[in-house]
């Protein structure tokens, strides 16, 4: 028994001692020891989904500085012109102010990014990492369609995405049909060149020509917007549908739609 209980308690401290997994950032972007102005190599987050920001920074020897995170929309596959980030501010403020340590927290979908020091007092450095995230839908379980959560709640994972461009009036097709399964979204995320009304619709045919129905109702001005529905609460098309995105003008635009469909 003694021997028992002394295996037992190694087998313990052995399963405490093992190092714990880091969680890795799906996106970086690095603005690595900065003595001036200027900004960041332009990131490129169409492919990348990423919609969670969380930006730190240090600097030394600077006694005022303004640093800013940006956001740019796709203009043909190239950054447009960049901004203050156009999404939604977690904490923190854009631009920041603080000199020493800093962090500042950001959540919605654009294309283009980047770190920017606009402007700096006296002599010194900053060195600034931005790590970002795709949907949490989508980073848990990207190869099963059913989990079940604790407590017997059955849910499911959206376990694809689809990359989208847009560039006229109307209807474009985002999702081809599957069958008779209906297509659950979890997250969409839009960009537009300049402002249009855009709404999410479903149908057959060609850009859902026919039989076409609005999935949501029209949503004014869109210029860039994320919208997060979850497995919990997912955007429903109907059975044997195909889902588009209609745009009011003749405007270039893009994004990602991350879902998937069952019976």
């Amino acid at each position: 028994m003694r021997k028992l209980l002394l295996l037992l308690l190694g087998f313990s401290h052995a399963l405490l001692a093992q190092p714990t997994v880091p969680i890795q950032p799906d996106c970086f972007i690095q603005f690595n020891q900065k003595s001036t102005t200027g900004v960041s190599g332009s990131f490129d987050n169409r492919n990348r989904g990423c919609v969670d920001w969380t930006i730190v920074y240090t600097t030394q020897g600077f006694s005022a500085i303004s640093f800013e995170f940006d956001s740019a929309p796709d203009a043909a596959g190239v950054p447009g012109s960049f901004v203050a980030f156009a999404g939604t501010l977690v904490s923190g403020s854009n631009p920041s102010t603080t000199t020493g340590q800093s962090l500042m927290q950001f959540s919605g979908y654009f294309p283009w990014l980047r770190l920017n020091l606009s402007s700096k007092t006296g002599t010194g450095t900053i060195t600034a990492n931005a790590f970002g995230f795709r949907p949490i839908a989508f980073n848990t379980l990207k190869s099963a369609q059913n989990i079940t959560q604790i407590g017997g709640l059955s849910v499911f994972a959206c376990n694809s995405q689809a990359l989208f461009n847009l560039s006229s009036s109307g209807n474009t097709q985002i999702i081809a049909a599957s069958g008779s399964n209906r297509t659950l979204i979890c997250h969409l995320s839009i960009s537009f060149a300049s402002a249009v009304d855009a709404k999410v619709t479903q149908g057959t045919g060609s850009n859902c020509g026919s039989g076409t129905a609005d999935v949501t109702g029209l949503y004014k001005n869109v210029v860039a917007q994320a919208f997060d529905w979850g497995p919990f609460a997912p955007l429903v098309g109907s059975a044997s549908q195909a889902i588009c995105l209609n745009s009011s003008a003749n405007v270039v635009g893009g994004g990602i739609v991350i879902f998937t469909q069952q019976p």
